[in-house]
């Protein structure tokens, strides 16, 4: 995450304003709307610890793997003058106590920001710092190369997420070194893998009690196409790894190569733990077979039953919150989906006028605890919300004076907080950017605003609801004309956004593209939706189930893929496509990932 400033707009590749799309037409539910094609999903376990919002989370950010803003510094401005911390590097000797550093040992220190910068380091065993107060720092320590000792946070941890924050002078900030061992093993390229390519072995912590899991260590390795060469992984604190062996890429070019996790598993969730130790664990031997990838379908014969094919694929009975929403327009859903997912929960269409059966059934298969209705009743009915209030023990209608005002309203119920570490604001004009953003918003626990982008500076709604919200970063999705320049402005001139960031391309589908390059779901997860970018009916509901997948949204042209997407799929090493919507949406062309 870029430092935090008032001044210029930082535009990600950006060209042309966002092309207009052409919006589905309003659709009522057949009689007989049934699903025709679903999936079973599971959600990746474990999950790269790096993509799970931290917030206001007292933890340190390593700043190489800083893929959350943090929020504001829950410190800052909480004093004045300088604060002194020092401490001494030890060794843990298992036993509960510490021992000095062994012979040889080169010991180094680092101190780091809120934002997980690196501001100050030491070469002393003991170390001394003096830094501005009023902030939040973190320490980490090591012994150097060659030394049975992993590289160690203040805390007595190797997770920088579990790390306390220093705020004040302390001369207690011991760490003491926790013991470490190494994985060797070889690496094993698929004959497909033509010529000699970069691959690594990495070693994953699973961390106890937690579905995360955390990057302690890898090897890079040069390979031939059909060869092996082995590796080894130094360093590991003690506990359960995933180990896994994966072909390095560029941002345009597709790997030849699959990931693999030891024992020959193509998941992160299928692999086969490694208990680390003192010493070396020998003998973990990874081949890659050759990439290949997967499509399949989640349709039904109209908006509705995709919709609810989407929510079989993945939630089971007994979801916390429902979210339904009116199926032939499509604003107030796009507000709705991120904040089901920031508690747990689905999203359904409805027709506006009544209650599809289809629809109706499955809100009784999912046996939700509480229903948000969202919409007026001039976008949901009075009729259908009945129909709804019959099948469950909670309801509640959340509606506005037009899209803009709902939105504010369903962020006020969801987003009761104040300080988020971002803010994604969207165009209330056209749903594609908002569409896009939806399943890493709601992994990330952000809201997504709409806004009249057409304006020349913030309404006072709008204002109000991000004053509250206390961003640290406000992102704005798409280039002018889908938001104005001028909001832009006003927002920083205001003091609404301290830090302001602006993703556009030059049409939906670039801006789909640079949205989910720069929102990963993380490492570890495999699967990826397509959408067809010329509707919104289909990616509804499905971007809850994305955003529990840890998977993106991609936008494509009804009768091929964008080729950057097709590369982009491929680079991410996402596998395992899912199409959102039958044949006449997205063709067989799409199914067969043929790009345009």
């Amino acid at each position: 995450m870029p430092r935090r400033r008032r001044l210029p707009l930082l535009v990600l590749t950006a060209t042309v304003a966002l092309l207009a799309g052409t919006v589905a037409p309003l659709a009522a539910a057949a009689p007989d709307s049934t699903v025709t094609d679903t999936v079973t999903l599971t959600p990746p376990r474990p999950v790269d610890g790096r993509t799970v919002p931290l917030g206001d989370t007292i933890g340190a950010v390593d700043g190489n793997y800083q893929f959350i803003p943090r929020g504001k510094d829950p410190a800052a401005g909480t004093g004045s003058g300088t604060i002194t911390i020092s401490g001494s590097v030890t060794v843990a000797d298992g036993a509960g106590g510490t021992g000095n550093l062994p012979f040889g040992a080169q010991p180094f220190v680092s101190l780091y920001n809120w934002n997980g910068f690196q501001i100050q380091s030491s070469s002393s065993a003991d170390f001394s710092f003096s830094a501005p107060a009023g902030a939040t720092y973190f320490l980490r320590a090591g012994a150097g190369w060659n030394q049975p000792y992993a590289r160690t946070w203040f805390g007595g941890t190797a997770i920088p997420a579990r790390s306390p924050g220093i705020t004040a002078s302390t001369a207690d900030a011991d760490i003491a070194l926790l013991p470490a061992g190494s994985v060797t093993g070889t690496v094993g390229a698929p004959a497909a893998a033509t010529g000699t390519r970069p691959y690594y072995a990495e070693a994953w912590l699973l961390e106890e009690g937690t579905d995360s899991a955390w990057p302690m260590g890898s090897g890079y390795l040069n390979i031939e196409g059909g060869g092996t060469s082995p590796f080894e992984i130094t360093g590991l604190p003690a506990g359960r790894y995933l180990l896994r062996a994966l072909e390095s890429t560029s941002s345009t070019t597709a790997p030849t190569s699959a990931d693999v996790f030891w024992r020959a598993s193509d998941t992160a969730a299928t692999g086969t733990p490694v208990e680390v130790g003192a010493g070396a664990t020998r003998g973990i031997d990874l081949a890659l077979p050759a990439y290949t990838s997967t499509t399949d379908r989640i349709a039904g014969t109209d908006r509705y039953a995709t919709s609810v094919a989407a929510t079989r694929s993945l939630f089971a009975p007994g979801v916390p919150v429902l979210y339904v929403a009116s199926g032939a327009k499509w604003p107030d859903a796009l507000s709705a989906g991120p904040a089901a997912s920031v508690q747990g929960g689905a999203l359904l269409l409805t027709d506006p006028d009544g209650l599809p059966s289809v629809v109706r059934d499955e809100i009784v298969r999912l046996s939700p605890k509480r229903v948000v209705v969202v919409g007026s009743s001039a976008t949901v009915s009075g009729a259908a919300y009945d129909e709804i209030a019959a099948l469950v023990p909670s309801i509640t209608r959340i509606g506005g004076t037009d899209r803009y005002d709902t939105s504010r309203l369903v962020i006020a119920d969801a987003f009761t907080g104040t300080d988020y570490p971002e803010v994604f604001l969207a165009t209330g004009n056209d749903f594609p950017d908002a569409l896009a953003i939806g399943p890493a918003a709601g992994r990330r626990g952000a809201p997504v605003l709409l806004v009249d982008g057409k304006r020349d500076s913030v309404d006072q709604g709008t204002a109000a609801t991000l004053a509250r919200l206390d961003a640290g970063q406000v992102v704005l999705l798409g280039l002018e004309p889908s938001i104005s320049d001028g909001i832009g402005v006003d927002l920083v001139e205001r003091g609404l956004a301290d830090d302001l960031r602006r993703i556009g391309g030059e049409n939906r589908y670039d801006t789909s593209g640079q949205i989910n390059a720069f929102y990963d779901g993380g490492v570890l997860a495999t699967s990826a939706f397509l959408a067809s970018g010329e509707g919104f009916a289909d990616a509804l509901s499905a971007g809850t189930v994305a955003a529990a997948m840890g998977a993106p949204i991609v936008l494509s042209r009804p009768s091929c893929v964008p080729q950057q997407a097709v590369t982009a799929l491929a680079v991410k090493h996402r596998s395992s496509v899912h199409l959102l919507g039958s044949s006449l949406t997205l063709s067989d062309a799409v199914a067969r990932l043929t790009p345009c």
